[in-house]
């Protein structure tokens, strides 16, 4: 509804929008620059079609200041809050309003409002607060969208950034919260408009997003039971939500303590102030060996000095970054379709950080110094170690398939699982999930699937069938992550989903041998060998577990230099999306680039 009122404390009149059953709270404010001190004012339709606010001696004190001239011009309150004048005697769309109060916004966004830019009439959509409570007129802080490079949306003090979001990934903002059984978020980018606005789901619920006059962004939905506002999340969320909070080159995260920490490879300039935000720098120049760390699921940095090409995928992205000793990060340009094209950073690293639990977040790959790739670096197994481990693993899954007194199906052969002696030898562990064949059983069937996704045979994750061939499956993947020190639930191309496809990929080029970590010294690998294991290991993850060899011919394959090998076919799960591997997950943990769990952090020596 549309009234006069007085905020909080203040005698000035004004005229605004709210929900009629929740007149506490104003959506919009016409009269905002233009206070009325007395009770005579009144609100009408002039004889040039504008919506005009008078006072007792008719003198203007508002105006919606439209020049078009029409017959018949009547305002309307529009069920979704939309104040607009029109020509009552044509047919109305959207485009024929001659004004509407959704595009002057105050500072409450409603469903359907839009924030941005109409590129058409150069107006610009964006929340201010009030000054106060007791004052609507336009406060300190502003929010909407930066379109600085890449969309995000911001809340600014004054000319400041106070906080931002990152990247749009196709469904919302990285860093942004994230409510999708509430509504649903809209990016529009063409000629005519850049704009964002969310929609609810068709719900009863009655929602609004507010920036009050402290800069504090909350979405607010009404509880009917309590008549009250139930806050849904409010930003910032803490420190790490204010903008650049920690300094440049540093990371915030509420999960870490100090919450503020120079990244791997990064000091501090100065030991002299002690509270944050601190600048750090990098600990040595840039020279080869330099390589990258994967920081997943956080907030990229802000985009100041970046270099954006969409064509690229993240291996030429990669490559071209480590060319330029001014590059310090990468990551994909564009978030949809599981990521795509090339985003640089040069110069200084600001406003990087960990999303809280129900914000969304993103892979960025950090530049470090040689000897800071990683702290366990010692650690690292060579190629040697490498093959040992493979067999040993390949012996132990064929004690169980064929040699022990009953046949043991695993189940839950995956890294962690693997435990390395002082000499490096492999154990298998934990039979929790283990399951006994006898006689002449060949093939369970269970409604309960268990285990981890990523390792499991198609079969079993989608029927419940497990077999000695489910071992062998989860084999092949574990020895693909083995000789390459990735996982298999990663995104290491944009035509590949997950280290299966990225494989097979290179399989099919030719490429195979660069498969092989990069942290090995090439004159370590015999390339037959590492080319021999690549093929066995595409074997032992194919689609149908008939075309899956036996852990006896697993062997032979491996060590019978000679031995001509099947051409494998495609793998399973080749063209998946990311696995939701929650047994495992490392979400918002950093990783070493190079060098995966399965030979650093998940395989250790007991």
């Amino acid at each position: 509804m549309t009234s006069f009122f007085s905020p909080g404390k203040s005698k000035n009149r004004y005229v605004g929008l709210w929900y009629q059953k929740i007149p506490d709270t104003v959506l919009w404010v016409a009269n905002r620059n233009s206070p009325i001190s007395d009770h005579n004012a009144v609100l009408t339709i002039g004889n040039n079609g504008n919506l005009v606010l008078l006072n007792q001696t008719n003198g203007t004190i508002w105006s919606t200041n439209v020049s078009s001239q029409v017959k018949n011009p009547v305002a309307k309150l529009l069920d979704n809050g939309n104040l607009v004048i029109t020509d009552n005697s044509s047919y109305q769309t959207t485009d024929s309003y001659l004004w509407q109060s959704f595009d002057y916004l105050t500072d409450t966004l409603l469903p359907d409002m839009k924030l941005g830019w109409d590129l058409k009439t150069g107006l610009k959509r964006y929340l201010s607060s009030w000054e106060s409570a007791d004052d609507p007129s336009p406060g300190k802080f502003t929010y909407g969208l930066d379109i600085q490079v890449s969309p995000k949306l911001c809340t600014f003090n004054g000319s400041a950034k106070y906080t931002c979001t990152g990247q749009w990934n196709g469904a919302a903002f990285v860093a942004a919260p994230y409510s999708n059984f509430l509504y649903d978020q809209v990016l529009v980018e063409n000629k005519d408009e850049i704009s964002f606005r969310y929609e609810s789901y068709n719900s009863p619920n009655i929602m609004i997003l507010k920036v009050n006059p402290s800069g504090l962004l909350t979405r607010l939905i009404w509880n009917e039971r309590s008549t009250a506002w139930d806050l849904v999340f409010s930003v910032p969320d803490g420190y790490c939500g204010n903008y650049g909070h920690c300094g440049p080159n540093s990371i915030c995260s509420l999960d870490q303590t100090p919450i503020c920490q120079c990244l791997r490879g990064f000091k501090l300039k100065s030991q002299n102030n002690q509270t944050w935000p601190r600048k750090c720098e990098r600990s040595s120049d840039c020279k080869s060996g330099d390589q990258f760390i994967k920081l997943e699921d956080f907030k990229a940095p802000d985009l100041l000095e970046v270099s954006l090409n969409d064509s690229m995928n993240l291996n030429q992205c990669q490559a071209k970054c480590l060319k330029n000793c001014s590059c310090r990060a990468y990551a994909n340009s564009k978030l949809t379709g599981g990521g795509s094209g090339c985003l640089m950073w040069f110069g200084d690293l600001i406003d990087l950080r960990k999303p809280i639990s129900n914000f969304t977040g993103q892979s960025v790959y950090i530049r470090v110094p040689a000897p800071d790739q990683d702290p366990k670096k010692k650690r690292l197994l060579g190629w040697q170690a490498r093959v040992r481990i493979i067999e040993g693993i390949a012996q132990g899954l064929l004690y169980l398939h064929q040699y022990s007194r009953l046949r043991i199906i695993h189940r839950d052969l995956k890294a962690s699982n693997i435990l390395l002696d002082s000499d490096m030898n492999p154990k298998i562990s934990d039979f929790g999930m283990a399951r006994i064949f006898g006689g002449d059983e060949l093939q369970g069937n269970t409604k309960r699937i268990v285990g981890t996704y990523g390792y499991m045979s198609p079969e079993y994750a989608l029927e419940g069938l497990y077999s000695i061939k489910s071992d062998v499956f989860s084999f092949g993947v574990l020895m693909l992550e083995t000789l390459s020190s990735k996982r298999n639930t990663g995104v290491y191309n944009s035509d590949s989903s997950n280290l299966l496809g990225y494989a097979w990929g290179l399989w099919k080029d030719d490429r195979a041998h660069e498969l092989m970590d990069p942290v090995i010294k090439q004159d370590e690998v015999s390339l037959p060998m590492l080319i021999r294991c690549i093929n066995v290991a595409l074997l032992c993850v194919q689609e149908n577990a008939a075309d899956r060899p036996i852990m006896s011919d697993v062997i032979s394959m491996i060590e019978s230099e000679h031995l001509n090998l099947p051409s494998p076919k495609e793998p399973a799960f080749t063209n998946s999306k990311n696995v939701n591997n929650s047994s495992h997950s490392n979400s918002g943990t950093s990783q070493f680039y190079s060098v995966n769990d399965v030979t650093v952090s998940l395989i250790y020596p007991r």
